[in-house]
């Protein structure tokens, strides 16, 4: 789905280049104001998967450049869906190290992967190091959750995201509170499991 998505984006004649991110991805300010200007102009700048693997690419994160990239990769999708244990990013990693003729590269360090920013998010969100953070290599979908609610309460105040995402943040902080608005969950006493989540009461309007 991605690479077609990336495939009609780039088709646009006044589009140039495209990001696109995974839906387990972080947006802390905005990903095209942090792309420095020296960056190099490959055909492909991906996540890096941990630190001095070059030539290991994640998908989850990318920057795309060639429309000619991008729709030989949405066209090699269909040996994603027959080899069933293989991800679009390792059928493309293999494509591209096969003498295809593409330049490929990493994105900054300012698209942060949680394999490697795990112990030192905090650290790089009080210094606005961060663009964006990928909770990858958690294998729970609550668990990426949880990650990524501990990422924007942490470096929020200078994000994109503002005060609406503090607030579901701070909600998501317990994952066994589940509430319609963030700012009608309450929590018990410590030591006192139960949750309570209330929808706020609506005023009714008197004739006068």
């Amino acid at each position: 789905m991605k690479w077609a998505l990336l495939d009609e984006t780039l088709r646009v004649p006044a589009v140039s280049a495209a990001l696109f991110f995974d839906a387990d991805v972080v947006l802390l300010r905005n990903p095209f104001a942090s792309l420095p200007a020296n960056l190099p102009a490959l055909d492909m700048l991906y996540q890096r998967h941990e630190h001095g693997q070059a030539k290991k690419i994640n998908s989850g994160q990318l920057l795309m450049r060639s429309p000619r990239l991008a729709r030989a990769a949405a066209m090699l999708q269909p040996q994603v869906t027959r080899a069933k244990q293989s991800l679009d990013q390792d059928v493309i990693s293999r494509y591209v190290s096969n003498a295809s003729g593409f330049s490929v590269g990493h994105l900054p360090s300012a698209f942060a992967s949680h394999c490697w920013e795990r112990h030192s998010f905090e650290r790089s969100c009080n210094h606005s190091l961060l663009a964006t953070y990928h909770a990858n290599c958690l294998g729970k979908k609550w668990s990426k959750e949880a990650q990524m609610a501990r990422v924007i309460h942490a470096c929020v105040p200078g994000g994109l995201l503002g005060a609406a995402a503090d607030d579901h943040a701070t909600a998501q902080q317990d994952p066994a509170c589940h509430c319609t608005s963030p700012r009608t969950c309450r929590s018990h006493a410590a030591g006192d499991r139960s949750q309570r989540c209330q929808r706020p009461k609506r005023r009714r309007s008197r004739a006068p």
